[in-house]
């Protein structure tokens, strides 16, 4: 619990400043890009380790990935500011929950559609425009395909579920046999 609510508080006091700096698009770059070279360079993450490496040496090795990166101000000096705090091994949770803040601020819900086979471009329009509708929101829907539904399709979204699929109401309507037919 108290490693989830450190990578908010630095997520939250890194997004902000960014934003304070009319910067989000760039920083949010940089966290791309470090993630995708953490996830290209696992040992990376090592040489950041407090318990084994001094603060010292953890900013010799910032400095040379900053010679390397075209990263913003910003972004180094809150990689510095992580390896000060010794931090830095909440990095990646941190570059993720920026994405996460992105969507909040900008009032975007992220859900999902399962169905038995693809839905097409106008299924996909309806559906996203109901929801836009019902939540007052921007939508980012992942679509799946599910063979074993049968037939419907299965709604997620912002803590809510909508299943229509053959499963559930062949489900639903068991319980309900269950429930009213006691021998």
């Amino acid at each position: 619990m108290k490693k989830i609510k450190l990578i908010q508080s630095y997520s939250k006091a890194y997004y902000c400043l960014a934003e304070d700096k009319s910067c989000v698009k760039e920083v949010l770059q940089d966290c791309k890009n470090l993630l995708a070279l953490l996830k290209k360079d696992t040992a990376i993450l090592s040489l950041f380790d407090f318990k084994t490496s001094s603060i010292k040496n953890q900013k010799k090795v910032l400095q040379l990935l900053f010679s390397k990166t075209d990263f913003n101000k910003i972004t180094k000096n809150f990689l510095s500011l992580l390896v000060e705090n010794k931090r830095f091994f909440l990095i990646q949770d941190i570059a993720d929950y920026m994405f996460v803040l992105k969507d909040k601020y900008d009032k975007v819900l992220n859900g999902s559609v399962t169905s038995v086979s693809k839905l097409s471009e106008t299924e996909k329009k309806y559906l996203k425009d109901s929801l836009v509708d019902q939540f007052k929101s921007n939508i980012n829907l992942q679509y799946k395909e599910d063979k074993s539904l049968a037939e419907g399709f299965i709604v997620r979204i912002a803590g809510h579920s909508l299943n229509t699929s053959f499963n559930n109401k062949m489900d639903n309507l068991n319980k309900h046999i269950k429930r009213n037919l006691s021998f």
